[in-house]
């Protein structure tokens, strides 16, 4: 069922940047832009709920966030490496040390400078935030070498490769006496100031975040005058507010819309092969059927993942191998094979796990995260029915599913989308179990996944993946499913634009034709 939110947010997607943007309800040709040109309207599928990115993990708010508050380090575009932002450059001094080489002349835009006490402070930050805990649980301190030069360290010996990629998840940077004074998750939330491209404005909650060029940005001042994301939670809406030219960006493009999009003589569709892995997770650190791993077996085969990608997907996506990873990530064990469709196999194997006649369960999932989440999900629901499995289907809205899933509360099965950075320690973290998301819990998983994080050398660390790897076909956390494309569109009047694997958005080098 719709709810009012969800009616409220489509109301104003039609009427709400009109009027936000002083232009009225003008009537306007299919296409013909309504935003102004020194402006750019980005939706997304629902709106922040922090302006702190330390807040959570979820991308679509640091989408936000990430416009004003900067790291020192970011994923290069295909995710594959590391490109400096705060940071110029950076080397590993020792098994446990990585120094880190900080950009000068900077300043946040309410004056305080950037430097290494601004950086020790804020990387002190990301080491207390609880989103992060076990992503960076590797980590234990900064020290200032001088005013220009932090040395991060090691709880001990670990990779390169795992410490740029805690700097480039969490070592966003904050002007300390601001933060101190308003507080990093109370007004931080609401007024965020950085020394990034863009300067926070205002926030009208479910309607619109506003912000303004950073004339004085250390990377010269963006062409975008003023940047808006507003949040639109329906595909088919975010469509139809391009081609109506009430938006210049839109995230998530439903996948049954592309060709429509791609055929449109004012629109341009931007698609890269994602790496946000989609799976369901089943609850089984609680009392029922999922909590013996032999209907989690079973249940490999129960799902016909090939069909949803053929038809939902309308094939833009790849279905995962027998692991939860992708190819682009440190860990993938080469060789596994998909488990294949086979509803017979379950069957038997549910009957043989005590369970000839299914079972019923709780099946959540959300509304407006993700590309076709509902639809997805119905389909699977469908396809559980046909082995024995009946599920009470719950819709939820993306705050509320984001609420439940930090709670536990997403039991007994849900449907989602994880986009770690592109190493196997930052997925497998997820299921250890004092991870604030564990629905799953094995205390000699947790074991060999903190020895592999102790190792300085990944060679080392692959072995202990691929160990890891058997455990989990063995004893699943949940199905994996498939990895779609990411589909962006925007108006042709937008240049200097790509998207990233990462799915974080920068504009500051964006302009309008």
């Amino acid at each position: 069922m719709r709810s009012s939110r969800t009616h409220i947010l489509r109301l104003v997607m039609t009427v709400g940047v009109l009027a936000a943007l002083g232009l009225g309800a003008l009537p306007a040709a299919r296409g013909a832009p309504r935003v102004p040109q020194d402006t750019l309207v980005v939706a997304q599928g629902f709106d922040p709920r922090c302006l702190s990115p330390l807040f959570g993990t979820a991308q679509q708010d640091k989408n936000v966030s990430g416009q004003v508050v900067e790291r020192l380090v970011q994923f290069s575009p295909d995710s594959l490496g590391y490109t400096p932002e705060l940071a110029i450059r950076w080397e590993k001094t020792a098994p446990d040390t990585l120094r880190v080489h900080l950009r000068r002349g900077v300043r946040f835009t309410n004056g305080e400078e950037f430097n290494a006490n601004s950086a020790r402070y804020s990387l002190e930050q990301m080491l207390r935030a609880p989103s992060l805990a076990l992503f960076i649980s590797h980590l234990s301190r900064v020290e200032v070498v001088d005013l220009y030069t932090v040395d991060i360290k090691g709880k001990g010996p670990t990779s390169e490769r795992l410490m740029l990629s805690a700097l480039a998840l969490g070592s966003f940077q904050y002007p300390p006496q601001y933060t101190e004074r308003v507080g990093l998750l109370r007004g931080f939330c609401t007024a965020p100031v950085g020394t990034g491209p863009y300067k926070f404005v205002e926030w009208v909650k479910d309607d619109r975040v506003v912000f303004e060029a950073n004339t004085d940005y250390w990377g010269g001042a963006p062409r975008i005058r003023r940047l808006i994301f507003r949040p639109i939670p329906e595909g088919a809406a975010r469509v139809a507010a391009l081609q109506a030219g009430d938006i210049d960006l839109g995230i998530e493009i439903p996948l049954d819309a592309v060709d429509r999009v791609s055929n449109d003589p004012n629109l341009a569709v931007h698609a890269i092969r994602g790496m946000r892995i989609f799976r369901l997770t089943t609850a089984s650190k609680w009392e029922g059927p999922l909590q013996n791993k032999k209907v989690r077996q079973a249940l490999q085969y129960a799902v016909d993942t090939p069909s949803i990608i053929r038809t939902v997907l309308k094939g833009r996506a790849r279905q995962l191998d027998a692991q939860p990873l992708t190819p682009e990530y440190f860990g993938y064990i080469q060789g596994l094979k998909p488990y294949p469709y086979d509803p017979e196999r379950t069957k038997r194997m549910l009957a043989e796990a005590g369970f000839p006649n299914g079972f019923e369960i709780t099946f959540k999932y959300p509304h407006g995260r993700y590309a076709q989440d509902k639809e997805i999900s119905e389909v699977i629901a469908a396809q559980l029915l046909r082995v024995g499995v009946r599920t009470r289907q719950v819709v939820l809205e993306p705050g509320e599913f984001l609420t439940q899933l930090s709670q536990l509360g997403l039991r007994d099965m849900f449907y989602s989308g994880s986009l770690p950075p592109p190493d196997a320690h930052y997925f497998f973290v997820q299921f250890m179990c004092n991870f604030r998301y564990a629905y799953w819990c094995r205390p000699d998983f947790d074991e060999m996944v903190v020895r592999a994080a102790g190792m300085a050398s990944d060679q080392d660390r692959l072995r202990i993946y691929r160990q890891i790897s058997e455990l989990l076909q063995d004893d699943p956390t949940g199905v994996p499913l498939f990895a779609p494309s990411d589909i962006y569109a925007t108006s042709k009047s937008v240049a200097g634009w790509r998207p990233h694997k990462d799915q974080f958005l920068y504009f500051a080098k964006v302009y309008k034709r």
